[in-house]
């Protein structure tokens, strides 16, 4: 976990060292009831501390972090943590809580997962004796965490609540600042109408002036330009007529006494950037953002109102639009926990999110360049990246790739996966931005090193018995010759072919790992795609009576190519549509030449791929998930060492398939002139 945003997190809520409640009192001591344990807490897991907000039964009201279960527990904050006996615990076993007072044998914790993702400590029960939760005690116990979260969201909502409570007064006061001068402008009004009237029909606002009825005295030309009426007719109207239809922003009716003009007139008082709905003369609904105050003759009395307002409608839709975009990327980088990032092209100012500072190993408040971030890139990939990312500049294309980089604080190997992209600034389209995204993908790649040293270890061991079998085939070929026998010699013959197809097989898994690193080797000869199609046929002849395999006539087609490796990919394909097709269907192998290209087809009568996962057939380690794929076998190697195969050939791969009608797999490479 992020350690440092975790804590910054924990005491975002300030709960740490207030003193008891109640509220989460009577939680820790449910949990005890339920679980049938001495004692339950509320714990807060601090820097180097563990605190308790609730501790029933237990005296101490904090413990070194270094002996805290809990610190454990929320190294797994989705999971309920148990520990049946700390005495057999090698984590617990010498832990001075466990050696001594107060004696923990038993352990239960509860991480407690804020909306965020953070784990800020766990609501835990703990017995001297060993034991195991029950299903319905650990529901329980779940239950009873997140009620402790959402106390603790409501304790910093409130706070928040309170900090807008405090805006609002300083609002207020502008407010007061903002009637002070529009009563200045209503003596300004009084002294010269003609002219206060000539100046309103030039503003871009509505103006409207009301008696104290609320009849319209005045309007000016934007206000009837917004509501698309003469002047005679809206001087025949008051604030609250049925034509304007005035409603809230839900579109319900706004009540007469909640009309700006009508507050204004009836209590004296200011309203300020009211939003509602009306309709203009062609029943067109408009947002309206009004403002309006009443007007004062000498004495104080109320003789009118006057409101100002805009035709807010398209701004208010876009404002819509804007916050569910604005949410939805939100969610969408929060989920998928990747790190952002911006620079100003003119200034070279970098601009990163927490997540991008953490995974490049910098502090959250540290200010970091462009140069620092590349610079923690591997050296094997940066020159790449750099050119990469200048020419997604230069041609104005998203670009994505993936490297490895070197922690700047922490030292620490981690793979990423970033996009670059550019844009301009939309209020200013001189002003260019560079930007892109960043996600963690170190565990992927160790996972598929794993894989592929597991599988170049097992490749290897194979190798052992298989020279063994290779050199008795031999053997028996010599003797069946000496004897002259024939059918002998014809079936080691073809044990010879099936033990050299099995050593394709391993040095295919071998390739692997040599993929991984760069190493596979190709023995590029001059071939025949003809003679190779023929190789295959035979081949199929004699180890597939399952399905019948039909191979159309194919053309003399000169190749410059390693033919074992090609023929490895050929043969492979044939297997998958014999192994994911019926029994007794036809697997039909073509081929074209088009464009210089030498174009292998595939095609079988299977189970067919599912859309969503037709762009991932060929990476490594790849396997569709499904109830029919249960029973296939397999390590998600092989169409990934084909796709590898005829790329290094500089020739294309690829597979076209409904899912429930078969699939076409198919290869193409450059045809060699002559």
């Amino acid at each position: 976990m992020n350690e440092q945003k975790r804590l910054e997190a924990l005491r975002s809520y300030r709960i740490l060292d207030t003193d008891e409640e109640a509220d989460y009192d009577d939680l820790t001591e449910i949990a005890a009831a339920i679980c049938d344990t001495p004692i339950a807490l509320i714990s807060f897991v601090d820097k180097d501390r563990q605190w308790f907000k609730s501790h029933y039964g237990l005296a101490v009201d904090q413990t070194d972090r270094c002996h805290s279960f809990c610190s454990h527990a929320i190294q797994d904050p989705e999971r309920l943590m148990q520990v049946e006996d700390a005495q057999f615990d090698q984590r617990f076993h010498e832990n001075p809580l466990v050696t001594g007072s107060p004696d923990i044998r038993f352990y239960a914790g509860m991480p407690l997962l804020d909306k965020d993702g953070f784990a800020l400590g766990s609501l835990c029960v703990i017995d001297q004796k060993p034991r195991l939760l029950n299903q319905i005690q650990q529901k329980a116990l779940r239950t009873l965490a997140q009620q402790v979260i959402d106390k603790l969201s409501l304790r910093r909502n409130n706070r928040e609540l309170l900090k807008i409570n405090q805006q609002l007064t300083a609002t207020n006061s502008k407010l007061r600042e903002t009637e002070e001068r529009l009563n200045k402008a209503n003596t300004d009004l009084t002294e010269s109408k003609e002219r206060l009237q000539t100046i309103l029909d030039l503003v871009v606002e509505g103006i409207v002036i009301t008696d104290r009825e609320g009849k319209i005295t005045y309007t000016n030309r934007r206000n009837r330009e917004i509501f698309k009426m003469d002047e005679k007719r809206m001087l025949t109207l008051t604030n609250v007529s049925p034509e304007f239809n005035n409603r809230t922003l839900d579109g319900s009716p706004l009540p007469q006494e909640e009309h700006p003009v009508t507050i204004a007139l009836q209590r004296g008082a200011t309203t300020i950037n009211r939003e509602f709905l009306v309709s203009d003369q062609h029943s067109n609904s408009v947002y309206l953002r009004m403002n309006a105050v009443p007007i004062r003759d000498h004495n104080e009395m109320i003789t009118g109102a006057i409101g100002s307002f805009a035709d807010i409608t398209d701004s208010y839709f876009l404002q819509q639009k804007l916050k569910e975009r604005e949410v939805s990327l939100r969610a969408a980088i929060s989920s998928a926990n990747l790190g952002t990032w911006h620079m100003d092209l003119q200034t070279k100012e970098l601009f990163a999110s927490a997540r991008m500072k953490e995974l490049f190993g910098f502090y959250q408040d540290e200010q970091i360049s462009y140069k620092s971030v590349i610079g923690q890139i591997a050296e094997s990939h940066r020159k790449k990246v750099i050119a990469i990312a200048e020419a997604s500049l230069r041609q104005n294309e998203p670009s994505e790739l993936e490297y490895p980089i070197i922690g700047y604080h922490d030292k620490k190997l981690r793979w990423l996966c970033a996009t670059f992209y550019a844009y301009t600034d939309p209020e200013n389209p001189n002003i260019f931005f560079f930007a892109g995204t960043t996600a963690d993908i170190t565990e992927r790649k160790m996972e598929e090193q794993r894989r592929s040293d597991f599988i170049g270890m097992v490749s290897h061991e194979l190798r052992t018995p298989l020279t063994a079998i290779k050199a008795y085939t031999n053997l028996l070929q010599r003797i069946a010759g000496k004897n002259n026998d024939k059918m002998l010699v014809s079936t080691m013959e073809k044990v010879d072919t099936q033990v050299k197809r099995m050593e394709a097989m391993i040095n295919g898994f071998l390739e692997v790992a040599r993929l991984g690193e760069g190493k596979i080797r190709l023995n590029i000869t001059r071939s025949d795609l003809a003679s190779l199609f023929k190789i295959a046929e035979e081949d199929s002849l004699v180890t597939i009576n399952s399905h019948k395999v039909i191979f159309a006539p194919t053309e003399t087609t000169p190749l410059d190519v390693d033919q074992d490796k090609i023929e490895q990919v050929l043969i492979n394909f044939i297997n998958n549509a014999v192994k994911y097709s019926p029994p007794g269907t036809t697997i039909e192998v073509s081929c074209i030449t088009k464009n210089g290209m030498a174009q292998v087809y595939v095609k079988d009568q299977g189970m067919g791929i599912p859309i969503a996962d037709q762009p991932f057939i060929f990476d490594r380690f790849f396997r569709v998930e499904s109830d029919a794929m249960k029973d296939k076998k397999g390590f998600g190697i092989g169409l990934y060492i084909c796709k590898e195969i005829i790329e290094r050939h500089h020739g294309k791969i690829g597979v076209e398939s409904t899912e429930g009608q078969g699939s076409v797999f198919w290869f193409s490479l450059p045809v060699s002139i002559i």
